[in-house]
């Protein structure tokens, strides 16, 4: 009878560890849990001085491995779409906008080849992302900046904190709060 009470209990012992394990692995956020709409908290939030935001929207997509971040910021539209797979992958550095006057200007040839080296990776619940910008002609290119977020989703899903860094400034804080 001793046995299989012993067995019994260790039966249970391990479905009970099965189970915490499968609950632990379920709280780490993962790209489907930031989906959704996502407003700017400024009051929370400490951005960039050198660019004033009044307002922002953060709409996140994912599918397969892809997750997409489309902003706008005080009405002008921005997207950053990244895989989430822990590997690097080089992707061709957007055109800098035309001057605002709508001159027209000869290419820079800086940003001929320019390049972004990212990674996007989930780490501990958070979604680390690095981007790592090279610019000059093929042979010659530098490395201008680092970038580095950090996203982390509150335990009941309804705030969004991304802290920034580069090797050029400090880092910033932003706050989304889930529409």
């Amino acid at each position: 009878m001793k046995i299989v009470r012993s067995s019994l209990a260790f039966v249970a012992l391990v479905a009970l560890t099965v189970v915490f394990a499968g609950a632990l692995s379920a709280q780490e956020s993962s790209p489907a849990d930031l989906v959704g709409t996502w407003v700017l908290n400024l009051t929370k939030s400490k951005p960039d001085k050198r660019f004033p935001i009044t307002s922002q929207t953060l709409v996140i997509t994912y599918s397969g491995q892809t997750i997409q971040f489309d902003y706008t910021t005080d009405g002008k539209p921005l997207s950053f779409t990244y895989i989430v797979d822990g590997k690097e992958h080089t992707t061709p550095m957007p055109a800098p906008p035309p001057p605002p006057n709508g001159t027209k200007q000869p290419p820079n040839p800086m940003f001929r080849d320019a390049q972004n080296i990212e990674k996007a990776q989930w780490k501990k619940g958070a979604l680390e992302i690095t981007v790592l910008s090279q610019m000059g002609p093929t042979g010659y290119s530098v490395t201008s900046t680092f970038l580095s977020e950090h996203w982390t989703l509150s335990s009941d899903g309804k705030t969004l904190t991304e802290k920034t860094g580069s090797d050029f400034d400090s880092s910033h804080l932003y706050v989304f709060d889930r529409q």
